[in-house]
């Protein structure tokens, strides 16, 4: 084996006929893959899906992986594609952490964050906010008083 290959040579994660990258964000079938697993796993609990991001592999694995792309005598290694996602328990606020090998179809990790963090605004929230501010009074007051007279000009940013 040449030395470029210093993982397993495996075939790489395709969708379809195309190769993906280790970093290329998640396609939309490895985001239902992930969803699929954990209704699954789960079905008892009622979640609200707040984020399915991938976790990026090891900076090492990334790096044999450039190494035997750029050589036509290696074969690319197998690094598995893994999500992370945050849920929103319905009813309880609750916010969860799950880790899911989308290669092997494990779900690896599954727990509850720690008080005192929270998941990004949903959309949902983001329009709620929105809203409440454009109804109070207080802020209709002060926005007349700057000349901003269309309340729908008044947003609610997430960022």
């Amino acid at each position: 084996m040449p030395e470029c290959c210093g993982a397993v040579a495996e075939p790489g994660v395709t969708s379809g006929s195309t190769l993906i990258h280790p970093l290329d964000p998640l396609t939309p079938s490895e985001i239902t893959d992930t969803t699929r697993l954990i209704r699954t796993a789960y079905p008892h609990k009622k979640w609200i899906f707040n984020s399915i991001t991938l976790i990026e592999p090891q900076k090492i694995l990334v790096l044999e992986y450039i190494a035997a792309e750029g050589r036509q005598d290696c074969k690319v290694p197998f690094i598995p594609r893994r999500s992370k996602t945050l849920l929103i328990e319905n009813f309880t606020g609750k916010v969860f952490e799950v880790k899911v090998n989308l290669s092997s179809k494990v779900i690896e990790k599954y727990g509850e964050v720690p008080p005192g963090n929270q998941p990004t605004f949903t959309i949902e929230e983001t329009i709620l906010a929105e809203d409440i501010i454009r109804k109070d009074i207080e802020v209709q007051k002060r926005c007349f008083k700057l000349g901003l007279e269309d309340m729908d000009m008044v947003i609610a940013d997430p960022w």
